[in-house]
């Protein structure tokens, strides 16, 4: 008679018994890659949830297998530092902890892949870079341009504008996705201001090869260099789970070639992905889409930023 434990396994083991389906989170950690989640969103005026985003993003990244038809086999995850400490509602508070951990996290380590939270965490993780290098170029895929005031409160709809008018020119961005009919035009004008390069959904739409301009202008730019993805900038029938779906964004493939133009051409040493809202999510497309960019990031810094990375 077979003993119990020839007959059970432990729960959640995958029921195809296939020893060579490896999945990324079967691999070893890569040296200097290395994964952090901020689950804050206290920023949130729309529709909240963010803060539950990076375990869910976390559980799509490393389920996913490790091969890609196009870049090959990938050989090691990223190094999972685990999430900040957020104090819940202390904006403050978790500021400070914020940067100080991405402050560490970029001496420690040559990339971080940030997952968000809503969209003001970048405020927080963008700052150590600000702080230490001369220049600091920003690759935002985003509907809004973030160059918000509001009269009282906080939002997430304005850490960009905060960081400009810490820094001024120290920042030079690029802004791909802004959406129609989806931001007062005094947004416009201050991004003009700044001298962002802003190119709406609509011109991608028409001409995807417009994303190219959009990144050469910040390339050879810069000392250091972020990449923002704000998972609205999709149209809403691929994204239904964020803080602010719309109408005629992009598609997930324009995504994947702004990420397999920009990763090689800027080598960041941030990335972030912020503003899924899981509990809102239809059949987790969202999240299989942010696990999808998070893999595909982690994939070009090994093969085009030095396999060292």
């Amino acid at each position: 008679m077979a003993r119990i434990d020839d007959l059970v396994e432990p729960p959640g083991t995958p029921l195809m018994r296939d020893p060579l389906n490896t999945r990324i989170g079967d691999l070893p950690d890569c040296d200097n890659i290395a994964l952090l989640g901020v689950p804050w969103d206290w920023g949130i005026t729309g529709r909240p949830g963010a803060r539950f985003s990076p375990s869910k993003i976390r559980r799509a990244l490393y389920s996913m297998k490790t091969y890609s038809p196009i870049l090959g086999s990938l050989d090691c995850k990223p190094r999972d530092i685990g999430d900040v400490r957020v104090a819940p509602g202390d904006w403050s508070l978790t500021g400070v902890r914020v940067v100080e951990a991405l402050r560490e996290a970029y001496e420690s380590y040559r990339h971080v892949i940030v997952l968000g939270g809503d969209h003001s965490i970048t405020e927080w993780t963008l700052k150590p870079l600000l702080e230490k290098y001369d220049r600091v170029g920003l690759l935002l895929l985003d509907a809004h341009y973030d160059m918000r005031s509001v009269v009282e409160g906080y939002t997430s709809g304005l850490w960009l504008y905060n960081l400009y008018k810490m820094y001024g020119e120290k920042m030079i961005a690029s802004i791909i996705g802004v959406g129609e009919y989806s931001n007062p035009p005094y947004l416009a004008e201050r991004a003009e201001e700044a001298g962002f390069h802003v190119l709406p959904a609509v011109d991608v739409l028409r001409d995807p090869g417009s994303i190219y301009e959009a990144i050469e202008y910040i390339e050879d730019e810069a000392d250091a260099y972020y990449v923002s993805i704000d998972m609205d900038h999709l149209d809403q029938a691929y994204a239904p789970g964020v803080n602010a779906p719309l109408p005629l964004g992009l598609h997930p493939n324009h995504t994947m070639m702004i990420l397999e133009e920009a990763i090689p051409a800027l080598c960041p040493k941030g990335l972030d992905i912020v503003e899924v809202v899981p509990l809102l999510d239809r059949g987790g497309a969202t999240v299989s889409l942010a696990g999808l960019f998070a893999a595909r990031t982690l994939h070009l810094l090994r093969e085009a930023c030095g396999r060292n990375a």
